[in-house]
């Protein structure tokens, strides 16, 4: 039986989850979605090798060949590990045009890859409700990279 975690408000969330969560807004503002009309964002905060930590942000990008399009969540992953930031702490998402969306089966993967400890939160609503998963709730027995 899978668990679902209850629904938190905005207002319960770390100051940390709250700024996660604004800046997935302002990301999913910014999509480039004129395919499917479905603008995401996410925002995650990761931390490097010498301990310190950082906040990235990323938006769902488009191109006419679908395949090669990407999902907001793995494009805020990308960038903090392209620039030294591979553990995953925490991560938001957000629809704007259909709040209550989760991480496809890729973002996920990749997500559990970087952050197999991590914590994400879904916007359910314009009011910032949010389910607030833990990654082996969202990607249970999964494989990663100690699986190697």
């Amino acid at each position: 039986m899978v668990h679902i975690p209850q629904t938190q408000s905005y207002a319960t969330l770390t100051q940390l989850e709250q700024q996660l969560v604004d800046m997935a807004w302002k990301m999913a503002a910014m999509a480039h979605c004129p395919f499917s009309n479905f603008p995401v964002g996410a925002a995650l905060v990761a931390r490097n090798k010498d301990g310190e930590e950082k906040i990235f942000g990323g938006n769902n990008i488009e191109i006419s060949n679908w395949g090669g399009s990407l999902c907001a969540e793995r494009v805020a992953a990308f960038k903090a590990v392209s620039e030294g930031f591979k553990t995953i702490i925490c991560t938001a998402v957000v629809c704007s045009s259909k709040p209550s969306g989760s991480p496809c089966g890729f973002c996920r993967q990749v997500l559990r890859d970087f952050g197999k400890d991590s914590t994400i939160l879904t916007v359910l609503d314009a009011d910032n409700t949010v389910r607030k998963w833990q990654m082996e709730e969202l990607l249970p027995d999964s494989f990663g990279p100690e699986s190697l």
